[in-house]
């Protein structure tokens, strides 16, 4: 018995010294440079002008100084970080990637805008990633109880264990825009008004949820809203029967390029798209009706493929002005 009792203290005791052991960071801009490495940028009550380790927890939160930049130089990695979070006050804060990594590796979700007076950016450029959870089944907010937002050029990259959500809790206002080849990997899902209010555009780019993806979501008496404008690129939703694609009331997406496929084995999938399309959510150009959204289903490969076409009138137009432009070449 009191080898066993001695044994629960000890565990108990490695828990606690772990714990311990993280300290929390404060970005103050007080080096030389804004780089996110230099020592002198960050503050912790006992250990000032001292870099954080990867068991320690950092954060940006206040707009009044130098903001941080990683670039192609740094390779960053902490149990847990927020931009735009102050538990006591608002803050504004920054982030700008133009290369390099940051790896958020603890049991916490990376959030970018914590509370509901804060507010967080990170601008992700070159081939800079983010990734969240490490051996931890984490997610990448963007807009939690604040404002968030985050755009993606490039290569950028941001992949998260679990999902990825942009608005997530009642208060949260989130944007994500994607453009070039930039991806988002969600080990869950990706849902574009979680409980908040989430807009998501793409401008290129390619999205891949394993699970399912949400505009808008459900949750007890709680909705979200999403607006989805695809206007380039590529989302991929699902791996089995039980993924989805849905859209809550209040909820939109349209599409004027780019292609969305599902895993749909039974052809449901493809008559829910089409439902809401019929009942003014999901567009082609700005149109509620499937001659300008199409969609198709592959039963043999188990897909459902979105894509959209523009009015005729519009077709024409494009023509003539390709016609003119090889006349031009022509002459």
């Amino acid at each position: 018995m009191c080898r066993k009792l001695a044994c629960i203290v000890f565990v108990i005791s490695i828990f606690m010294c772990g714990n311990a052991l993280a300290l929390t960071y404060y970005w103050d801009g007080g080096g030389a440079n804004n780089l996110w490495t230099t020592a002198a940028n960050w503050n912790e009550t006992s250990n000032p002008d001292t870099y954080p380790g990867t068991g320690d927890i950092v954060r940006v939160e206040d707009a009044s100084v130098t903001q941080p930049l990683i670039d192609s130089t740094v390779t960053a990695s902490h149990t847990k970080i927020w931009v735009g979070a102050d538990v006591s006050g608002s803050s504004v804060a920054t982030l700008t990637m133009t290369g390099g990594s940051l790896a958020s590796t603890g049991a916490f979700d990376f959030i970018v805008g914590y509370g509901a007076t804060h507010e967080g950016t990170i601008n992700m450029s070159g081939d800079s990633s983010i990734t969240v959870g490490g051996s931890n089944l984490k997610a990448f907010d963007i807009g939690f109880y604040g404002t968030g937002s985050v755009t993606m050029s490039g290569s950028a990259s941001i992949a998260a264990t679990a999902g990825v959500g942009v608005g997530y809790a009642t208060t949260g206002t989130g944007s994500l825009t994607m453009s070039g080849s930039a991806t988002v990997t969600a080990g869950t899902s990706v849902l574009i008004g979680r409980l908040g209010t989430g807009t998501l555009t793409m401008n290129g780019g390619t999205i891949t949820a394993a699970d399912s993806f949400y505009v808008g979501w459900n949750y007890a008496s709680y909705t979200g809203t999403g607006t989805v404008s695809l206007n380039a690129g590529l989302i991929q939703v699902g791996n089995s029967s039980d993924d989805e694609f849905s859209m809550t009331t209040g909820s939109t997406m349209n599409i004027t390029g780019g292609t969305m496929t599902i895993f749909d084995d039974d052809g449901s999938k493809a008559t829910a798209i089409q439902g809401y399309v019929t009942g003014n959510q999901l567009s082609g150009y700005g149109y509620y009706d499937l001659s300008h959204v199409i969609v198709s289903w592959d039963e043999d490969n188990s897909l459902t493929t979105v894509t959209a076409v523009p009015e005729p009138a519009t077709i024409c137009m494009l023509g003539f002005g390709a016609l003119a432009l090889l006349r031009r070449k022509r002459a």
